[in-house]
């Protein structure tokens, strides 16, 4: 069995076996993140007492599909409908409009509800090739990265330098906030006990508009 497993979260993507890519909102208005092999999406805000939309995409077609809650309930999802485990229809939760039962597999939770559906949801897509394969996709919830988030234990920084040129012409408000642009650099000696494609760094509060590596 190949597990693959794909960690997401609004602030950050971290891609098992592929690359890095910063989340971004599609022409349908989900954010989206993806490693090329497994898309991820979801409602771009989530608001209390609106829709909410959850939808896995995987490059290769899949034979089942099923969403875990974050209370640990799972959900088989088709085309045109969403069952619990004892093969109920789940109330307020129906098939996203764009499941088409070989690529894309979603759920529409008509209202979302934080005390039931905030934090992590997990996509399972099993796929039948000349073995059975499993793709996992972890999609958040959360406007911030709350919970169980942590850099790997196997990546740790050993030392860092860090620059920063602020812009003279930011302004601040009445409030004393401002949206300051300035250049920097950063130097990070790290130490990786296990080979990796990528890094994961935490960012709060910040756009970043380019980077040289």
């Amino acid at each position: 069995m190949l597990d693959i497993r794909v960690l997401t979260f609004l602030l950050y993507i971290f891609l098992q076996g592929g690359h890095c890519y910063i989340g971004e909102v599609g022409e349908d208005g989900l954010l989206h993140f993806s490693n090329k092999i497994l898309d991820v999406a979801r409602t771009a805000t989530p608001e209390a007492g609106q829709p909410l939309a959850l939808v896995c995409t995987s490059a290769q077609p899949y034979t089942s599909c099923w969403f875990t809650n974050p209370l640990g309930s799972t959900f088989t999802v088709t085309e045109g409908s969403v069952m619990d485990e004892n093969g109920n229809p789940v109330p307020g939760i129906t098939s996203w409009e764009g499941t088409d039962g070989q690529h894309t597999c979603g759920i529409l939770v008509e209202s979302y509800d934080p005390s039931q559906h905030y934090e992590t949801w997990k996509c399972s897509l099993e796929q039948k090739d000349q073995y059975y394969q499993y793709l996992l996709g972890y999609i958040s919830v959360s406007e911030e990265a709350l919970s169980n988030l942590r850099l790997r234990q196997e990546v740790y920084p050993l030392r860092y330098e860090v620059s920063l040129s602020p812009n003279s012409s930011s302004t601040f408000t009445s409030d004393g906030a401002a949206a300051i642009q300035y250049t920097g650099t950063t130097s990070i000696q790290l130490k990786a006990d296990l080979s990796t494609q990528c890094i994961v760094l935490h960012a709060d509060e910040m756009t970043v508009w380019n980077t040289d590596t």
